[in-house]
């Protein structure tokens, strides 16, 4: 039903407007008068400005208010996909603010940090979560058009968009993001794609898709899309997207620690990080008689990284450790030199014990209990590394 043939509301409200405004209400009740062939009033023509804006107001409103505690609102957005994968339009919205902080800022982009984050394939699940929204816009023309393409570094391609031709509008910019998909799954290496956290918040807020359908569109690329808002969530507070204490039913308070593990000298043991997190605790024995722990999510996943990594590379700049690989006097081995960067520490190690480090995470990493662990905290932090 047109808001012109509802039912005037009995409330009654004061409106204190300068001329500049009256002016404006005067020709819009005007124009009412003239479509409804009948006299319209000022204060219904008020009345219908604020009702043709309802929707939107209410929308902003909603959005603002999740947004004031954008923890909780998160973890609640979260457990209500877990559980009914359907989503409101509000809650895309928060979403999609949060998605657009984890994809672009404090990107980590080899050489200069590693390791990529956000990856290669998280890009491309954000650009295909992109290309799904556009198609299922409710216009056949989008008045966007101009801003994704900028945003996807359109202006540095040899294409052009039409002033006058919606048409090639529309396909100048899905052969951008066909480029832009084809350079990320290119095998002589990848570039970053441009600001698709930012195409999505517009495409989400302003391509008038229902929430019914938008939860349709999405689901396949919830995991990337959520992961995206997690690392968001937790570069602007340094915080996972959890709750103060887990739940019974959380699996972190269902199963124990695995054992220590060792492997000559070097040992590997585990305990509670606090708040969720897992502790990995590492031991170098007799004769250094040393201990190093890291105590959080993100550190331990980069750490990881680096031990895999570091045999192709001859160094390590990552966002928590610094690592380089140099001749060991003496000896025909390399020696590795760590430098977590939060502390003022350097940890020497020859070859064999950097290996055997090594080793002890990758059997660590499958261990039932610790594979539970990483799971659940990579869903309360993100994308890591």
């Amino acid at each position: 039903m047109s808001i012109l043939d509802r039912k005037k509301r009995n409330a009654v409200i004061s409106l204190r407007l300068n001329e500049e405004r009256v002016e404006i209400l005067e020709r819009y009740r005007q124009s009412l008068t003239e479509q409804l062939h009948r006299p319209v009033s000022l204060s219904e023509a008020a009345f219908l400005v604020i009702e043709e804006r309802a929707e939107d107001i209410d929308r902003e409103t909603l959005r603002s208010q999740l947004l004031k505690n954008p923890t909780e609102s998160l973890w609640k957005i979260r457990r209500k996909w877990e559980t009914e994968h359907t989503l409101s339009i509000v809650e895309w919205d928060v979403l999609a603010v949060y998605v657009q902080i984890g994809s672009e800022e404090q990107r980590q982009e080899p050489p200069l940090l590693r390791p990529a984050v956000p990856s290669r394939e998280s890009y491309l699940g954000l650009l295909e979560a992109l290309q799904a929204i556009y198609r299922n816009r409710k216009e056949p023309f989008s008045q966007h058009v101009w801003y994704y393409f900028a945003n996807l570094g359109g202006h540095d391609t040899e294409a052009e968009l039409s002033e006058e031709d919606e048409e090639q509008r529309d396909q100048a910019l899905l052969d951008l993001m066909a480029l832009r998909k084809k350079e990320l799954q290119s095998e002589d290496g990848w570039k970053y794609p441009g600001s698709i956290g930012r195409c999505i918040v517009t495409a989400i807020h302003e391509e008038s898709i229902d929430s019914r359908r938008i939860n349709q569109v999405l689901a396949p690329y919830w995991p990337v899309l959520w992961r995206m808002a997690a690392r968001g969530h937790w570069l602007r507070f340094q915080l996972p997207v959890r709750m103060v204490a887990p739940e019974p039913s959380d699996p972190r308070e269902r199963r124990k620690f695995p054992p220590p593990i060792e492997a000559r000298g070097v040992a590997l043991s585990f305990a509670d990080g606090g708040g969720g997190d897992v502790a990995f605790h590492i031991e170098f024995r007799t004769p250094r008689n040393f201990s190093y722990s890291i105590p959080r999510y993100p550190a331990l996943v980069e750490f990881r990284a680096m031990l895999e990594e570091m045999g192709n590379l001859r160094g390590w700049n990552g966002r928590h450790f610094l690592a380089v690989i140099s001749d060991n006097e003496g000896t025909t081995e390399a020696k590795y030199t760590l430098w977590p960067k939060q502390e003022n520490l350097q940890i020497d190690c020859n070859e064999k014990e950097w290996l055997r480090l090594r080793d002890l995470f990758c059997q660590a990493w499958e261990k039932p209990e610790i594979v539970e662990r990483m799971a659940a905290l990579q869903l309360e932090y993100g994308e890591q590394g």
